[in-house]
């Protein structure tokens, strides 16, 4: 009987060292778990900031491409403009020959028929009326070619900030995929760590219960030694 009690309290300082090992992993597991957490509330934060970002960046992105849609409906107008403008070009041209023309011919007929000044100062009446029309409508043309111009760098200028807005946008969610992708994978470790945790608490509640049983049958056994001695 002695020796069935010594063999069972060695057994229980056994199990109560593997026990002590038990905890101290545990514990450890305990730690890693909370740096774990810990980083994945930073990586939160980080994506929170990130989000914030994004949703200006698509803000300022949708009121550019507002503004490209109404470019797009003036140029479709402008389109139309810039016909005429061609078309009116071409009527320029011929009117700047015809204006060449008649200053051959008013000078020809200035020459010709200074005798006739009457005629002649009716005719030059007459072409200065239609060289004011003409420069009248070259006035115009030069107004409708630098509205234009305008209208065409207005485009430009939006098509070229409506790419920084994408390249910044593609930024954006590169950053955020990358940390998703670090906040799954932490996810991941925490879970992995928090199985190996109840793993080793359960291993532990089991050498716990084998110490309450090996704790009784010593007790029993030195009743029983007692009794039989």
């Amino acid at each position: 009987m002695s020796r069935n009690v010594i063999e069972l309290k060695a057994e229980l300082k056994k199990k109560e060292f593997e026990i002590s090992n038990q905890i101290v992993l545990i514990n450890d597991l305990q730690n890693q778990l909370s740096a774990l957490q810990s980083e994945i509330k930073q990586q939160h934060s980080i994506t929170s900031n990130y989000q914030t970002e994004s949703a200006t960046i698509c803000q300022e992105n949708n009121q550019i491409l507002n503004n490209i849609e109404s470019a797009r409906k003036l140029l479709a107008s402008d389109q139309k403009i810039y016909a005429e403008r061609m078309k009116n070009k071409n009527i320029l041209e011929k009117k700047q020959k015809k204006y060449q023309q008649f200053l051959v011919e008013l000078r020809s007929n200035i020459k010709t028929y200074k005798s006739e000044t009457k005629k002649t100062n009716k005719n030059i009446q007459k072409y200065n009326v239609e060289t004011q029309q003409l420069i009248d409508e070259i006035r115009l043309l030069q107004m409708e070619n630098n509205e234009l111009d305008r209208k065409y760098n207005l485009v430009t200028e939006i098509e070229t900030e409506k790419s920084k807005i994408t390249s910044k946008m593609d930024l954006i969610d590169k950053k955020q995929i990358e940390t998703y992708n670090i906040i799954e994978a932490l996810s991941k470790k925490s879970m992995e760590k928090e199985y190996e945790k109840q793993q080793y608490e359960s291993t532990l509640i089991d050498l716990q219960n084998q110490e309450l049983e090996l704790r009784a049958l010593i007790e029993q056994q030195h009743q029983q030694y007692i009794n039989d001695v």
